[in-house]
């Protein structure tokens, strides 16, 4: 009970450290902060053991420390969150032979097949993004063997496809991987984008309408809504309108005689939205332009 307890733990601060090393790479951490209740203490003292003395460090942006004090907790005692925790570190850091090295680790100290797989996910999307599509492959189809169900390998061999010119391949995995995790929003975004590119307006804007909580602070989100509508604006205008449009101009409400001024209406709402949370974003910049001069 006690090491079900401790793993149940581990695994929390694993996406509690995720979100922490996410607001450091977006600048969101208040680099002025000091830990005052962590700073030069040793493992187990004064209440705290090493991995959350660790997270501490991670919350911060101290993650050289973080580094340090994960690799002698592992050293100490060797289970697979603590070290997939010491991958992601050393993954944002930029030593990714070390963040592989550390997940390829994790995955064997891992029993439970799904923890094999989120660090083998980990491995697999760490490939990727040095370009090295072959190696992400093969580790996120043993990822997918592992763990039917894992959201992570389904993106990340969507986003192989995608890299590849494969985009019927990688909606379908972007979709699979959105059903598997209801609350990402990235594979949404994704499979949107896919399908704003092709001209399919209606099935990108049924995505993305479906997840519209999940979005409503995530700018990329906000520009493929805008896409979206201008499409089927277009669309409609020419008299193109396939089931899935038609459909989704029924649930707008959007008669014949007021597609154009609706659709544009929520054209310029979306664009304006994510020019609000990123501003410059060049995509709705663009669109608010063309819209401008129609």
């Amino acid at each position: 009970m006690m090491r079900e307890n401790r793993a149940r733990r581990l695994r929390a601060w694993i996406v509690a450290a995720a979100f922490a090393l996410a607001l450091w790479a977006g600048g969101a951490v208040d680099h002025g902060e000091t830990l005052a209740q962590g700073q030069g203490r040793s493992s187990g003292r004064d209440g705290l053991d090493g991995l959350e003395l660790a997270f501490r460090y991670v919350t911060v942006g101290w993650l050289d420390w973080a580094a340090v004090q994960l690799a002698e907790t592992a050293g100490m005692q060797p289970e697979s969150e603590t070290l997939v925790l010491l991958g992601m570190v050393q993954q944002a850091m930029g030593r990714s032979a070390a963040a592989l090295d550390a997940y390829r680790q994790g995955a064997e100290l891992a029993r439970d097949p799904r923890a094999r797989s989120a660090a083998l996910a980990l491995a697999g999307m760490l490939f990727i993004q040095e370009g090295r599509l072959s190696e992400a492959g093969d580790v996120l189809a043993r990822a997918l063997e592992l763990s039917p169900t894992s959201a992570q390998a389904m993106f990340g061999l969507g986003t192989i496809a995608e890299q590849r010119s494969l985009p019927d391949e990688a909606v379908r995995w972007y979709e699979e991987a959105a059903q598997a995790s209801p609350e990402w929003i990235q594979p949404v975004i994704r499979a949107s984008s896919l399908h704003n590119a092709a001209g399919r307006h209606g099935r990108a804007l049924k995505l993305l309408r479906r997840a519209e909580s999940l979005g409503t602070w995530n700018a990329e989100f906000h520009y493929q809504l805008a896409l979206g509508y201008e499409g089927l604006m277009r669309a409609a205008g020419e008299g193109r309108l396939d089931a899935d449009d038609a459909e989704l101009l029924k649930e707008l409400g959007a008669g014949p005689l007021a597609e154009d001024v609706r659709l544009r209406e929520l054209a310029l709402h979306a664009a304006d939205r994510a020019l609000q949370l990123q501003p410059g974003h060049r995509g709705a910049e663009e669109l608010l332009a063309r819209l401008s001069q129609t």
